[in-house]
């Protein structure tokens, strides 16, 4: 593609336009087409999840209260200008003279002051903003982890939707073959008319379970997909990794050295550690408003006036009588001196008027309408309540923890359940076949073996995948990583 001398911008802007879309047609259709993995669906949904990134702002927040309590334990520096227009008679700020003239005066001042004891207000508050960061950054665990957690099991769930489905459809192919085999049977006599139409109706029934199979994928599809907040499930694909029955010793630890274990890694657990701690501090402020405050402060100031002069010299004029005689009647004579005035420049002034000051303020509270007094109530009440808060949160997580283990126990015993009754089913149904071609079994009979075998791996597929959920819950409390 190329654009000639002669076109115009607006031709090159279509041609341009064109290509770009082209491209980007080709890539999402690319990247569309690629099977996403489990850890790519769990890092995909965590970058993308509105949850997680109100969590991430809210430690933001946290980290920014943390840098301002540490900016908070350095003294403070403020500098200030003026300048002011003064006209008629007005006080000159810098000679304090009164005077009639028009005084463009202008002032400069820098002020500290530093805190030297507040009760330990100061400290303490940055020990809280810092435990209120540590707690946020648990919060963000916590949510990442729940969402990686139901990423988890909508991924197991489209597994288990797509081996239905491929169970679904070899269950159709094996009732599609077996019509066809009573067909001839009937045709050659062998059978009995109605043995077909018992055929035709087993054939019916696994087309419907495959339709319902191929639903169930197409709304786990979508579970997973709104999960990842993708805006469309089309096209989605996801990789079937060997899913075997994970390692099964952590069912031979009891729920309570499970919970030891969760105690040192549950995000949830060091949040409402550091949230209990939060609030001890907080108390200690609330306490420390009781104590005097000694603050330092120290300025350092100067100024210009614009009508203000200084001497640069002086010039004798000679003598000159001053009014006054003596007793003989002769004029009395003084020296005449004519002094040299010029305004002092604004650098000179602002050297000249340099001024300093340092002092110390102490506070003592007396009453303040009990403010200090109230803050501390309330701040117990926080205390008692992140306490409270943290004794539930344990108790929750050691519920969750022994229902989960009790979870993971019974769907062992249902898959060891399932296990053996697919392979009775499978061994009644191979007998039952040579039976009826033999034309020792009915036709209703045969059909009864092959739904009960049917039945059997749809409940083995199920308490499959449902054991490797129950497992991988029982190793996240334990602190291992989800994955498969």
């Amino acid at each position: 593609m190329y654009c000639r001398e002669n076109d115009s911008p607006l031709r090159k802007k279509k041609i341009f336009s064109a290509l770009f879309i082209f491209l980007s047609v080709i890539s999402l259709d690319v990247y569309s087409q690629s099977a996403w993995g489990l850890r790519q669906c769990v890092d995909y949904a965590i970058k993308n999840n509105i949850q997680v990134k109100q969590t991430v702002l809210s430690n933001r927040l946290a980290k920014v209260n943390y840098l301002e309590s540490k900016a908070g334990m350095l003294p403070s520096i403020n500098g200030s200008a003026s300048q002011y227009h003064n006209f008629g008679r007005s006080l000159d700020p810098v000679s304090y003279n009164y005077t009639n003239q028009e005084i463009r005066t202008n002032n400069f001042s820098l002020n500290s002051q530093v805190t030297l004891f507040s009760g330990f207000q100061i400290v303490n508050t940055l020990q809280q903003s810092k435990l209120e960061f540590m707690a946020s950054e648990y919060e963000i665990k916590k949510i990442t982890d729940d969402v990686s957690l139901n990423v988890v099991a909508a991924y197991l769930q489209v597994l288990f939707a797509e081996e239905s489905v491929s169970s679904a459809k070899d269950r159709v192919e094996a009732a599609s073959k077996q019509r066809d085999r009573t067909k001839l049977m009937v045709d050659a006599g062998n059978l009995a008319q109605g043995g077909l139409l018992d055929a035709d109706a087993l054939l019916s029934s696994e087309q419907l379970a495959e339709i319902t199979a191929e639903n169930l994928l197409s709304s786990s599809t979508l579970t997973l997909t709104q999960l990842l907040e993708l805006d469309s499930a089309n096209n989605f694909k996801i990789e079937r990794p060997p899913v075997d029955i994970p390692d099964q010793s952590i069912l031979a630890s009891s729920a309570d050295e499970i919970y030891q274990l969760s105690l040192k890694v549950l995000p949830e657990i060091m949040t409402a550690h550091y949230k209990v701690q939060s609030a001890e501090k907080g108390l200690a402020i609330a306490r420390g408003s009781q104590y005097p405050r000694v603050i330092m402060y120290g300025t350092l100031g100067t100024g210009y006036s614009s009508i203000t002069q200084r001497f640069v010299g002086t010039s004798f004029n000679g003598y000159q009588p001053n009014g006054m005689i003596t007793g003989g009647g002769d004029s009395i004579y003084s020296a005449n001196y004519t002094n040299f005035f010029e305004f002092t420049p604004f650098r000179d002034q602002l050297d000249d008027n340099l001024n300093k000051s340092i002092g110390v303020t102490l506070s003592i509270p007396i009453f303040n309408g009990l403010y200090a007094r109230s803050n501390i109530s309330r701040a117990k009440i926080n205390l008692m309540n992140s306490r409270l808060s943290q004794d539930l949160t344990r108790k929750q997580v050691y519920k969750s923890i022994q229902q989960a283990r009790l979870d993971a126990i019974s769907s062992l015993n249902r898959f060891s359940s399932a296990t053996k009754n697919l392979e009775a089913q499978t061994l009644a149904l191979e007998y039952a076949e040579k039976k009826f071609n033999v034309g020792l079994l009915s036709s209703v009979d045969i059909i009864n073996t092959r739904n009960n075998k049917s039945k059997a791996e749809s409940d083995l597929l199920q308490a499959k995948y449902d054991l490797i959920f129950k497992i991988k819950i029982l190793e996240f409390y334990a602190g291992k990583p989800l994955d498969l």
